[in-house]
């Protein structure tokens, strides 16, 4: 049975940035993934210009484990993407 699930592709309206919206749907995500899914890992995967996205990550107490070379084909050009991880054990410590 998969204890992990990978979080791509999380873009909003360019009008709604910085709005606290995905924060609020990433930790809704990841509680259910560690709740409801029984999940032990969420992987995440980011762009490196993505810098809001990267912030926001390490603030939910994401680890950021290296890159992936032009993991993405976006509009003719490949793009690096971060990867970063979540464990249970560690999302457990952060909220209580």
């Amino acid at each position: 049975m998969m204890r992990y699930y990978p979080i791509e592709g999380l873009v909003g309206l360019h009008e709604y940035w910085g709005q606290g919206y995905m924060k609020e749907a990433l930790i809704s995500a990841i509680e259910s993934g560690f709740n409801n899914m029984a999940l032990n890992r969420i992987n995440a995967y980011v762009a490196l210009e993505n810098v809001n996205s990267v912030k926001l990550l390490e603030r939910l107490g994401f680890k950021n484990e290296g890159i992936y070379r032009e993991k993405h084909l976006f509009r003719g050009k490949y793009y690096d993407h971060y990867s970063f991880s979540l464990l249970k054990s560690d999302w457990n410590q952060i909220r209580s």
